[in-house]
């Protein structure tokens, strides 16, 4: 796993938030050449996680 993924999935962990279907991941490149990543992901509150 990259280490953009280990972030994500520690700050999904530190927040109590679990993955809950699928992912989405679309690559954006504007007409100057730059690039992006979006990755959509579907989370809900841990299971016997307290909300504040």
């Amino acid at each position: 796993m990259v280490r953009a993924g280990q972030d994500l999935f520690g700050w999904l962990h530190r927040h109590r938030l679990a993955v809950t279907g699928p992912t989405l991941e679309e690559h954006l490149i504007d007409a100057d050449g730059a690039h992006a990543i979006v990755l959509e992901v579907p989370v809900s509150p841990r299971q016997g996680a307290r909300t504040a």
